[in-house]
């Protein structure tokens, strides 16, 4: 997913979402925007993402308007889930001859649910649709069918909205909306027109909920998330570094707590928790937040979580090079707050980043400008297969900072490669590389590597 963001310019921010598909081997799709009625309450850049669970938060950022400011409003939407209970499915179809209802040929119909504007979930937006019910019309009939659809309800829907084909005779897929009904679950169609309104299709998210605000506002942030150790369900997103204003940059880190239940939804708590944890003299901005644990790498133990602050500016264009990491306890505190684990040894700010194999990624960024200059840094804390200590502390520290996976030499957009203040992810042992800021200007391409 892509979301929001510039295109450079001030007052240019962006609401909207685009998404890709990715296959079981990690290729990617083509990119599409998603419906407007998806994009964000209002336009953001320099905001930080994370998913938790089925659910994407987007925390913090810059308004992007004339007179830009950075924010503290935190969103989150549902990745719609195509399972039993989170859209309907048709049960039965009844023709009965009318005087009017639909010809002859094949028609299809589908039907989703609309939620409630109370739902926790996903606040007045559409679920998945129904898989399609295909209904073929024999020619040479007296009178036209009227058809009854019934479907099963789905737990908090306010209506459903009913798809079938325009004409007759075209494929599925093509399915345009007919009838927004109430808290019913059957519908007559008498062959009245649809309009062009699509339902959702799979990689598309419900509508964006507005969460607690962070407790101050932050621009260019990093946002970590942790699991509890102690307890499966318990998730923390933790918002780090960041800017307020050009003379104004929090110290501390804040924590959201969330409790994931049994059918995936997640609690919502009445606030941000502040974090004692401070980084006093060594703010920064256009920074990133990783998050380590033994999938990333052997030198920590499952069950574990730690986050590491990378690099970033700081007031007046200089950058900090200084890097901290903190363990995430049970109920979410940083254990003995936020510890140096030394400096990496570039000036870095809006970079790329990402933890994998054993090792903490720095993509593009370098003084504040676009660049295919990378750096990779060691994790080295006791292995926990092994039970060897590393060579640095403390555990897990990181060492040997040196180039890393070089960014494409040419983009697609651009006979010049590098990238700054890009998006990035993993997934499906691929790390992406989104979009940025390049030597010609914003950049719409995507480039990967297999870590």
């Amino acid at each position: 997913y892509a979301i929001g963001g510039d295109d450079g310019a001030v007052g240019s921010a962006l609401a909207t979402v685009e998404a890709a598909p990715l296959d079981r081997f990690g290729t990617l799709g083509a990119w599409r925007p998603l419906p407007s009625v998806l994009s964000l309450p209002a336009a953001r850049t320099l905001a930080a993402a994370q998913v938790v669970g089925r659910f994407i938060y987007l925390v913090g950022g810059n308004s992007g308007g004339a007179v830009p400011v950075a924010v503290a409003t935190v969103y989150r939407a549902e990745v719609l889930r195509p399972v039993a209970t989170d859209r309907p499915e048709i049960t039965e179809v009844l023709l009965e001859p009318n005087a009017t209802g639909l010809g002859a040929g094949e028609w299809y119909y589908r039907v989703a649910a609309v939620m409630a504007l109370g739902d926790a979930d996903n606040p007045g937006g559409e679920s998945l649709p129904s898989e399609v019910q295909p209904m073929r019309i024999p020619s040479g009939l007296a009178q036209p069918l009227k058809v009854t659809i019934t479907w099963t309800a789905v737990a908090g829907a306010a209506g459903y909205n009913v798809y079938r084909s325009p004409t007759a005779g075209l494929v599925a897929g093509n399915e345009q909306l007919l009838a927004a009904v109430g808290v019913v679950t059957s519908h007559t169609d008498t062959g009245g027109a649809t309009v062009a309104t699509l339902p959702r299709q799979l990689g598309d998210i419900g509508l964006w909920a507005t969460m607690p605000p962070l407790p101050v506002a932050r621009e260019g942030l990093g946002l970590g998330v942790g699991q509890d150790p102690l307890s499966a369900s318990d998730w923390y997103l933790y918002a780090v570094g960041g800017r307020t204003s050009a003379a104004s940059y929090p110290l501390g880190s804040e924590r959201y707590a969330t409790t994931i239940a049994a059918d995936g939804s997640q609690s919502i708590p009445a606030s941000w928790l502040a974090d004692a944890s401070l980084l006093a003299g060594k703010e920064r901005w256009e920074t990133a937040v990783y998050t380590v644990n033994e999938n990333v790498t052997t030198r920590v133990a499952v069950g574990e979580t730690w986050l590491y602050i990378g690099p970033g500016k700081t007031d007046a264009g200089g950058f900090e090079r200084a890097m901290y990491a903190a363990k995430v306890q049970a109920g979410g505190a940083l254990s003995g707050g936020w510890v140096s684990i030394g400096n990496i040894n570039s000036d870095r700010s809006g970079f790329g980043y990402a933890a994998a194999a054993n090792q903490l990624y720095v993509f593009g960024g370098t003084s504040g400008a676009p660049s295919q200059l990378s750096r990779s840094g060691q994790l080295c804390g006791t292995d926990r297969i092994t039970g060897l200590p590393g060579p640095c502390t403390p555990a897990p520290g990181v060492q040997n900072w040196n180039a890393g996976i070089t960014l494409a030499p040419v983009l697609p957009d651009c006979a010049t490669g590098g990238r700054y203040l890009m998006g990035g992810t993993i997934e499906s042992a691929h790390i992406f590389i989104v979009g940025g800021t390049t030597a010609c200007g914003t950049s719409t391409s995507t480039e990967s590597v297999v870590w």
